[in-house]
Formats: C-alpha cells, structure tokens, sequence
C-alpha cells in the first residue's frame, strides 16, 4: 500500500499482484473481443467499458474488508471479476438491445445458450448433430426454418464456438469446450436446462443409453 497525496487530500493507494494483474488483462482481452458485431456482449458495450474501474474497486473493496494487508492478490480479483460478470449479465438481461440486433447475431445468441445449457446438463459434450438442434433445439430452427439454424451456424463458427464436421454422412458441430469451460455462461441457461431431459432418454434417439451413442475417447498428451 502507497500514500499519496495532492494539494488537499492524503490518500492511500492498494497495489494489485502480478497474479491479480495477469487475472485483469487476460479478463478484459477476452471481454474487448465479445463487444465487437457479434459478440457475447456487443449491445452492451457502454456497460462493458465501465467494468475495468468498477472491478479494481470491487477488488479493493473485497480486500480492505477481508482484514488483508499488501497486494491485492489473485483469489480477490477473481471474485471481483466473478461479481462483475454477474452484475454485467443482469445488465443485459434487463437492457440488452436484442432487437437492434442483425438475425444472424440473434439467432447465433439463441443457439449459444442452447448449446450452454445442453453444455450444463452433459459436459461430456464435444459433438452436437445438426438435427438434434433441428428436431430438439429451439422453435426458431425447427422445420422450415432451416435459414435460421444456418445463420446461426455460421456467426457460431465465426466466433470460434463451434465447427461443422461431416462425420459419417452426418452434420455435427464440433463444440470448442475451452470456449464453454472459460467463459461465463448466459444469465438465463438455467432456465433452458430443463428442456434436456431427453438427453437421459435410456432408449430415445439422443439418449446417452442408446446404441447409437459412442463415448469419446480422451487422451493424455
């Protein structure tokens, strides 16, 4: 902790750690990207560029009431950031300007928070078929709105979500778990995640039980 001081006021001043500051940087990186067209958190980007100062006050907030002395460490900026998120995801649900929004970016947000929810209740997901969405996922996409699961598709694919893979005939997304595993998720996937029961479907056509199913196999590098 510095003191500094101007012409009327003596003030002390808290330092972050160089874990805290890499917490930062790397959490804002990824934050600029989702304002652009497109992105997470592009029709609210006024909100998104208040987020820098209000979470290094948070942060200090959280460590002068902690009784901590010295920098302000990693575990503290992680929560910070962590109440940040969700004050920022509140935002947008309650101002997020969807209708400003293009159909293909639309679309694009119904389709990651299908994908999020489905995520929450199997994260042993690395492969979506195209007509599990079709056949399961939301109305918009479902026959004959093929058009809009395309838009969909391609704005996902542009953002490095997902990649569409002919495998044996058959259209899947191929699913960017980092992406799922290290971003936070959309306010409302808990929410969706009760339309997922079919996924435990012992003999469904997307059952996990069904023969149709074969388990990944992971391997150690």
């Amino acid at each position: 902790m510095r003191r500094r001081h101007d012409d009327n006021f003596k003030f002390d001043v808290i330092m972050t750690s160089p874990s805290a500051d890499m917490m930062f940087v790397e959490y804002f990186a990824k934050l600029r990207e989702s304002i652009k067209p497109g992105g997470r958190f592009s029709d609210v980007d006024d909100a998104v560029a208040k987020m820098r100062a209000n979470a290094l006050k948070i942060a200090g907030i959280f460590h002068l009431m902690g009784g901590k002395t010295g920098f302000i460490e990693g575990d503290t900026m992680k929560a910070a950031l962590h109440v940040c998120t969700w004050y920022l995801l509140e935002f947008q649900r309650l101002f997020g300007r969807i209708g400003e929004l293009s159909d293909e970016q639309t679309y694009a947000r119904v389709l990651e928070e299908w994908l999020w929810a489905r995520f929450k209740v199997k994260r042993a997901m690395f492969n979506v078929r195209v007509g599990e969405v079709r056949d399961m996922g939301p109305n918009c996409f479902r026959p004959p709105k093929r058009e809009n699961l395309d838009l969909a598709i391609r704005a996902l694919e542009k953002k490095g979500v997902v990649e569409v893979q002919d495998i044996r005939g058959e259209m899947q997304l191929k699913i960017n778990r980092e992406y799922f595993l290290t971003n936070p998720a959309p306010g409302n996937v808990l929410n969706l995640m009760k339309d997922f029961a079919y996924l435990d479907s012992p003999n469904g056509r997307y059952g996990l039980g069904s023969r149709s199913y074969q388990p990944p196999t992971i391997g150690r590098g």
